[in-house]
């Protein structure tokens, strides 16, 4: 959805934000899965893909300049803000399994824990939001995103950053011990430049480290080949397309 944009199919990017926002869950998140009916069949009461619609949202508006559109959906994003900011622990960090990928236990998360993808997301979500507040008038909103921003900023890589691999963890559990595998996906945050600017005072390091552990002759890895999990699903011994990007970023 958000590649439609580049093809000048707006108005195909706007059906597909307007079947999510009038497909969502009964607390108003955003579901994980549905059916071929469009049933909802998985959910996670907020997380990641609720930010990526304030992503898409947000993106939608960059590319249209369609106010009215954007105050259409902004009581929606509202929505997804507030269920979002009810996850953040200390720090903002996002307690959960996470939306990604199909068995997170598998790789060692915890309903306790911490993860990265999710507080990336999350962070990538206030700083988006904080400019749609803005545009609509909404200063209160706005400061709160900021603030939520800023605190994740100052804790996030002094907290996910590994300093001696380079790699960015996977999570934490509630009494802060790392999850030592490092996904590709954590990285879900930079396919947008704001949330990559998250991962920028460690950008060299990281960018080493996944030159060194994640391509390959047949294509970008989305786990180390020497991790032991790379066998738990499919997507940690495949390539995936679509993670390239946060790689090639």
């Amino acid at each position: 959805a958000h590649e439609l944009s580049k093809w000048g199919d707006l108005e195909g990017q706007r059906a597909i934000i307007r079947f999510f926002l009038s497909h969502r869950w009964s607390d108003g998140s955003v579901p994980h899965r549905y059916g071929r009916d469009y049933e909802i069949l998985q959910t996670m009461q907020f997380g990641a893909s609720d930010c990526l619609l304030i992503s898409l949202i947000h993106q939608h508006f960059c590319d249209a300049k369609d106010t009215v559109f954007l105050k259409e959906c902004y009581p929606a994003v509202l929505q997804l803000w507030n269920g979002l900011r009810q996850k953040a622990g200390p720090g903002g960090f996002i307690r959960g399994l996470g939306f990604y990928p199909d068995n997170p236990r598998a790789m060692g998360r915890t309903e306790t824990g911490v993860t990265s993808l999710e507080t990336g997301a999350f962070y990538l979500a206030a700083r988006l939001l904080a400019e749609l507040a803005a545009v609509c008038g909404d200063e209160k909103t706005a400061e709160e995103a900021v603030q939520a921003a800023d605190l994740i900023e100052s804790n996030y890589l002094c907290h996910f950053f590994d300093p001696g691999t380079g790699g960015l963890l996977d999570g934490l559990d509630e009494r802060g011990n790392p999850n030592i595998i490092y996904p590709l996906y954590d990285y879900l945050a930079v396919h947008s430049r704001r949330g990559l600017a998250l991962f920028l005072p460690k950008i060299g390091p990281i960018s080493t480290f996944i030159q060194q552990n994640y391509l390959t002759d047949w294509g970008i890895r989305t786990l180390p080949a020497r991790d032991p999990r790379t066998h738990t699903e499919s997507v940690h011994h495949s390539w995936y397309l679509h993670w390239d990007i946060h790689a090639l970023k």
